[in-house]
């Protein structure tokens, strides 16, 4: 099973629902209580952890937990990649130039309006890791976009695009967007300063472009190259 027509790849049963608590782990559990799981950590082992090693377990541990849960969908989406790498490649690089091209305008339009937002793509990716080490590199490259695009393109665009493709695309740049951008929301509903969900544009303009590749290509691989380069040229 996996596949239907030139979609995306599709998952299983057991992807779907495993998929949806390792989701909830990641974007609503371990922030919640990252501190205190790291304190039990450092209480076990009796040391004291720094940001960059918190960060590399916190990411490699989700990079572990993804790849035992969705080892049969990248399977199959490897292979629609590797089926048609030249269209994959061309279409991931056309994402890029319509991300680079779409922020451009959006940063255009925020000035004429007096508005001078800072780049949340920029301070998303830093804030990730501290140490510009090669691993912290690897992080921020490659294992933070892998696990991502598994779960916002792979697992919530996909199960929605077998019932509406519209909806496929609102939810996933919306659960995207306010997963990055979830401070500005939290000011926008404390302090009234609606204003502040201006930034949650500019997201959502990466969140459309990662899934505009993998609807045109079926395969993750190309949302998965798209972040990393998008991650790549920020660093």
């Amino acid at each position: 099973m996996a596949k239907r027509g030139g979609g995306v790849t599709y998952m299983t049963s057991y992807e779907k629902m495993a998929g949806a608590l390792l989701f909830v782990l990641y974007i609503i559990i371990m922030p919640m209580v990252v501190g205190s799981f790291f304190g039990l950590l450092e209480g076990a082992f009796s040391t004291s952890f720094s940001e960059y090693t918190r960060s590399a377990i916190y990411y490699y541990g989700f990079l572990i937990l993804t790849i035992l849960v969705f080892h049969r969908f990248l399977g199959d989406t490897s292979a629609r990649f590797t089926a048609n790498v030249g269209n994959s490649l061309q279409i991931m690089l056309t994402g890029l130039v319509l991300f680079y091209g779409l922020n451009q305008v959006f940063h255009h339009v925020m000035s004429l309006f007096g508005q001078n937002y800072s780049n949340l793509i920029n301070s998303t990716v830093f804030s990730q890791v501290e140490a510009p080490t090669p691993l912290g590199w690897l992080i921020i490259v490659l294992v933070a976009p892998f696990v991502e695009e598994v779960l916002f393109r792979g697992w919530v665009f996909g199960l929605l695009k077998g019932k509406n493709n519209a909806l496929a695309y609102v939810v996933s740049i919306g659960l995207y967007a306010l997963m990055t951008a979830w401070a500005f929301c939290y000011n926008a509903v404390v302090y009234q300063d609606f204003s502040t969900f201006f930034p949650l544009l500019q997201v959502a303009i990466s969140g459309w472009a990662l899934a505009w590749v993998y609807d045109k290509t079926g395969t993750l691989w190309t949302a998965i190259g798209l972040h990393a380069l998008i991650n790549f040229f920020t660093m």
